[in-house]
């Protein structure tokens, strides 16, 4: 069975991968603070994906579901719009704990798993701010870099043990992930 697990997936980018997920034939579940509004074929699991615990809680569930863990798709995500004159250290760590924390985390508990499998794809959403700067906003620009960082340095890690890993910076993007699943 083709599974997916889906951690902040119940904005509106979260849903509409796990919507096409589910109809290309995937198990889905998602793992996120709040149980999104629509009535879907997804599992739900409450967590916060900033804590190693709850992200470890999640994949478990994954794991009695379905015995495997082979795709992972991670959207945690916190914007904050100010120049940096105006943007607080509190407001910086914030941004790093759930844009950059969170996806090391799930990182950290899916690739051995997936090693083991031989098998298996992250998918982590950045965004075109983890491409190239923007005015205004620096520290969330900063955060999303981190991703695309830690995404291709977790690409040269993960050389020929079977699992793959991409970043992906939303502009139309759903057909392309499916498709290389």
């Amino acid at each position: 069975m083709k599974s997916m697990l889906i951690f902040g997936g119940t904005g509106q980018i979260g849903l509409s991968i796990a919507q096409a997920a589910s109809q290309a034939g995937y198990f889905v579940v998602l793992a996120d603070i709040k149980k999104p509004n629509v009535q879907d074929d997804f599992e739900f699991i409450a967590i916060d994906a900033t804590s190693e615990v709850q992200v470890k809680k999640a994949i478990l569930f994954m794991l009695e579901k379905t015995s495997k863990a082979r795709c992972g798709c991670q959207l945690p995500r916190r914007y904050k719009v100010g120049r940096i004159e105006k943007t607080s250290p509190e407001e910086l760590d914030k941004l790093l704990e759930v844009n950059l924390k969170s996806v090391f985390l799930v990182c950290k508990g899916v690739v051995p798993i997936m090693k083991w499998q031989k098998n298996g794809y992250i998918v982590n959403i950045a965004s075109m701010a983890g491409l190239r700067g923007k005015q205004g906003e620096t520290a969330y620009c900063a955060s999303k870099f981190a991703v695309v960082g830690l995404t291709d340095a977790l690409f040269q890690e993960l050389q020929g043990t079977g699992v793959r890993i991409s970043a992906v910076c939303p502009s139309s993007f759903k057909h392309h992930l499916l498709k290389n699943i």
